[in-house]
């Protein structure tokens, strides 16, 4: 999976975005080893089909795709339903929803009733905009997906993309009861969290997961707008360069903006434009907006 920008609710945040997998943004370390690296993944047809699988989940995409590139096309039905929804949950982390439903609706054995491959559909739907159709996709199953965290993650998501936050915080704390040690959906919780308004406690989650993994980028961008929604200004820290140092600003003049601190906001984004490496006609006019309603 990848991450998206939400920009519900006149805000921009990373979220999670995908089924299997937690998701990933150009702007955040893939730490996957290099596609050399796989080929010492040599076994079975379903050791490969679990190392793959096992790739997925842990959102190392470039080393889950070499493993499937390894596979054979034909096996045994049940192993090739597998594959099928491992690369169909590839396709919608790497943006190619279309491909990913066309795979999903070859799925005839028990991997397509799985409640992977129904949070896949939905996700897929939500890429392509079809946010109605992928909620009552979801509501279909909720009886039989409802101990599945991938589900509630999956219906987060719909929530949020349908301008609905309060229900998103309640799917992804269901979630989160289920995979509590999941830091894919503690950061989808405060995404959903901010979209309420709710930044400390998002702040509070955020910054646990920062802790953990200080070079998460798409956390501290997260952090850095909760906080500016109550009047802190974010830090730079000594080995960050100056472009991502300027999306950090960005996101914090974001947050100052969405919480009414017009002045903070102002200051921010006229930071993150000084700090930009080349010209940005986008910052440049979230600047001109903010700066006009002085």
């Amino acid at each position: 999976m990848r991450f998206h920008a939400l920009t519900s609710a006149g805000f921009l945040l990373i979220a999670a975005f995908g089924s299997g997998a937690a998701a990933r943004d150009s702007s955040v370390e893939d730490r996957s080893p290099a596609p050399a690296s796989t080929a010492q993944a040599s076994g079975t047809h379903a050791e490969l089909v679990r190392a793959a699988d096992h790739a997925l989940q842990g959102n190392r995409l470039i080393e889950a795709r070499a493993l499937l590139d390894m596979l054979p096309q034909q096996g045994n039905d049940d192993v090739d339903d597998h594959i099928r929804l491992l690369r169909a949950e590839l396709l919608v982390a790497t943006g190619r929803p279309l491909e990913a439903r066309q795979l999903l609706a070859t799925l005839a054995g028990p991997e397509g009733r799985t409640c992977r491959a129904i949070a896949a559909r939905a996700l897929a739907d939500i890429q392509t905009s079809q946010l109605d159709e992928a909620e009552v996709h979801l509501r279909a199953h909720e009886v039989i997906c409802t101990s599945e965290p991938v589900f509630w993650r999956a219906r987060g998501q719909v929530y949020l993309g349908l301008g609905r936050p309060s229900a998103a915080v309640d799917a992804y704390r269901h979630a989160l009861v289920l995979q509590h040690d999941s830091d894919a959906v503690r950061n989808d919780l405060a995404v959903a969290l901010i979209a309420t308004d709710g930044a400390a406690e998002a702040a509070g989650l955020l910054g646990g997961l920062l802790r953990e993994q200080p070079r998460r980028q798409d956390i501290a961008i997260n952090l850095d707008f909760a906080h500016a929604m109550m009047g802190r200004i974010p830090v730079r820290r000594p080995w960050e360069r100056d472009a991502f140092w300027s999306q950090r600003l960005q996101a914090a003049a974001m947050g100052a903006r969405r919480a009414g601190r017009t002045g903070l906001a102002e200051a921010l984004f006229s930071q993150a434009l000084i700090e930009r490496p080349r010209h940005d006609a986008g910052l440049w006019q979230q600047y001109s907006d903010v700066s006009g309603q002085q």
